[in-house]
């Protein structure tokens, strides 16, 4: 394999991890529901929502890394 070769399956490697952390994220935050639900309820993200969504957010990722 070429040094090009390896950057392009590293690279498809990489985008298959982003479409796995999205799709996990999701049925998280489905699951946890209180901020889908402010959001739909509310129509905007409220700052209580805003700090809970970037918590929640940040809690996953580390657990996903």
């Amino acid at each position: 394999m070429s040094i090009v070769d390896d950057a392009v399956a590293a690279d498809a490697q990489r985008r298959a991890s982003i479409g796995e952390f999205e799709r996990q994220v999701l049925d998280a935050l489905r699951a946890e529901g209180s901020v889908l639900a402010s959001i739909r309820d509310k129509r905007e993200i409220v700052k209580e929502t805003d700090d809970k969504l970037k918590a929640f957010l940040g809690d996953f990722a580390k657990k996903f890394a």
